[in-house]
């Protein structure tokens, strides 16, 4: 199993690799938007809160816009170039391809994650192991959690061409709508659901406060991730993987 997950993964980085202007989205201009607002705000030290809620909506962007544009958009235009169905005929099982392309997605966010902390922070004057900490362990739920629920964009019917724009209308109005947030327990727990920006923010803090932990606090942040699990684990074996015109 691991000898084909690890020529799968080659493949795929050979891909990520032919693309590098993503890395400009998904790196350069959150590291300088935090660095515009850095300096325009003085760079004398932050607090942890403040490091947090800084630092969280970009970790949000990042994993989203990651997994959404690497692992959605990969297994997209592998189904529809047929890449999928033949991969999949040769390792015997569609499982590997979709694992292998979210080790890519996990390694390659994590790695931006930790660059855009490390630099902010050294910038920042404001070195924080636990935060960089929470950090790194908020992008790696998060990215596992976004490419759970993504599964649901590779089981709906519709035009490969539509698919984008409707994953970039996702990213963008789910970063303005985030600062919007319910109070209300069961309000704010479906919009973690469907907002996954929102959920990073929560969790992120969650993580912070594990010694002043509260019922709300814990809900807010473990209904979603449950719902994202259960869901990821129902339609990952339904994912099709022939394309949408070749399909009965």
């Amino acid at each position: 199993m691991w000898k084909k997950i690890k020529a799968l993964i080659a493949f795929q980085i050979s891909i990520v690799m032919d693309n590098k202007m993503v890395f400009v989205y998904s790196l350069v201009m959150p590291l300088a938007y935090l660095m515009l607002n850095l300096f325009s705000n003085g760079k004398s030290a932050l607090s942890y809160q403040q490091q947090l809620d800084h630092l969280l909506p970009v970790v949000g962007y990042v994993c989203i816009t990651g997994v959404l544009n690497g692992w959605v958009m990969g297994v997209l235009v592998m189904r529809e170039n047929s890449f999928l169905k033949m991969f999949t005929s040769i390792v015997g099982d569609k499982r590997y391809i979709f694992f292998a392309n979210y080790l890519i997605s996990l390694f390659s966010n994590s790695i931006q994650v930790i660059i855009i902390t490390i630099t902010y922070q050294v910038f920042s004057k404001s070195l924080s192991y636990k935060i960089f900490l929470i950090m790194l362990i908020t992008a790696i739920i998060m990215i596992t959690v976004t490419s759970l629920i993504s599964s649901v964009v590779l089981m709906m019917r519709m035009k490969y061409s539509s698919i984008p724009m409707i994953l970039t209308t996702y990213i963008l109005l789910g970063f303005l709508i985030s600062g919007l947030q319910p109070k209300q327990i069961f309000l704010r727990v479906l919009f973690n659901i469907v907002d996954m920006y929102s959920l990073t923010k929560d969790l992120g803090n969650l993580l912070f406060h594990l010694s002043q932990l509260h019922t709300y606090s814990v809900v807010i942040v473990c209904v979603p991730i449950f719902v994202a699990v259960i869901i990821g684990a129902i339609l990952i074996d339904r994912i099709p993987v022939s394309s949408i015109h070749t399909r009965v």
